[in-house]
């Protein structure tokens, strides 16, 4: 985790996090979109330290419009970066630092919930292993192609985690599911620990080139090189859509899906019915009767 030295909020934000109980991957999330804000207020803005009690909704929105020109974040990204600012705020005013909450009343809605998620076909999965530099990178990529996960759910992930083909994942509100492992992927897992040389259940399953937990940034990095080397538009959620998207296209129930995901509601797995639709739409547009005579 990092630490802010110059910024006792954040760091004792993050401690309250921990001491709720959620996870370090979790943590990790909060502590990269408050640096990130951070970073840009600076750069644009100067100190923060002294700006936090008087902080503008005009500031709030130039960063979101940073987030869309800038990093070119979409609506969902966007939408958890402003709940964490907004989550941080509320911990600013119940510890009675400052009285004032400049993200309150920011709402990003989705622009569509029947909108066809976007996923890549076999082709594009294949071009995108293919760009991916490194055996950990590479594995990281097909776990994400295999189970659905969650960026933080692999980041959080320990070597206790993987068992009999199976690998537990710890996801939003530390709610646990068991997810299987296909023959390939569990070999080239388990080929991986034994190169790592992992020795306990609590270490890291992921490790970086310092013996450090691999971090969300890290991946998302490699992540980005990969998509521009393949003229992809991807990202984790990419291959996380992907994995729902092809398991609905070959017959899997929602329900199913549903809990492989680990969804709180089968309301939110629903948009992967929208591949249904969007494929029918292609296959009766291909498929027209044209140059009809009638015989009557």
């Amino acid at each position: 985790m990092n630490t802010y030295s110059n910024n006792k909020y954040i760091k004792q934000y993050l401690i309250q996090c921990k001491s709720h109980g959620l996870s370090e991957g979790t943590i990790s999330i909060y502590d990269n979109s408050l640096h990130e804000f951070v970073t840009w207020f600076e750069s644009s803005h100067g100190k923060i330290n002294r700006r936090w009690s008087n902080m503008k909704e005009q500031i709030i929105e130039e960063y979101l419009q940073w987030l869309d020109t800038v990093r070119k974040n979409d609506i969902e990204t966007k939408k958890r970066k402003i709940s964490t600012l907004k989550q941080f705020y509320k911990f600013l005013n119940r510890m009675k630092y400052f009285n004032n909450n400049p993200v309150e009343y920011f709402e990003l809605r989705s622009e569509s919930k029947n909108k066809i998620v976007k996923h890549l076909n076999t082709k594009e999965i294949q071009l995108l292993l293919d760009t991916i530099v490194g055996d950990r990178n590479k594995l990281i990529t097909e776990l994400f192609l295999n189970t659905g996960m969650r960026l933080h759910e692999l980041v959080s992930l320990n070597i206790g985690d993987v068992e009999n083909k199976t690998l537990k994942i710890t996801g939003k509100g530390g709610k646990e599911r068991i997810v299987y492992l296909n023959d390939d992927i569990y070999d080239k897992l388990h080929k991986y620990i034994g190169i790592s040389k992992h020795t306990h259940n609590n270490t890291p399953l992921f490790l970086s080139n310092r013996g450090k937990r691999l971090s969300a940034k890290t991946i998302q990095k490699f992540m980005t090189l990969a998509e521009k080397e393949a003229n992809l538009i991807t990202g984790v959620h990419t291959l996380r859509h992907s994995f729902a998207t092809n398991l609905y296209k070959n017959g899997v129930d929602l329900i199913v899906i549903k809990e492989l995901l680990g969804h709180a509601s089968i309301m939110t797995t629903q948009i992967y019915t929208s591949v249904a639709t969007d494929k029918l739409k292609e296959v009766m547009n291909n498929h027209q009767i044209t140059n009809f005579e009638s015989t009557n």
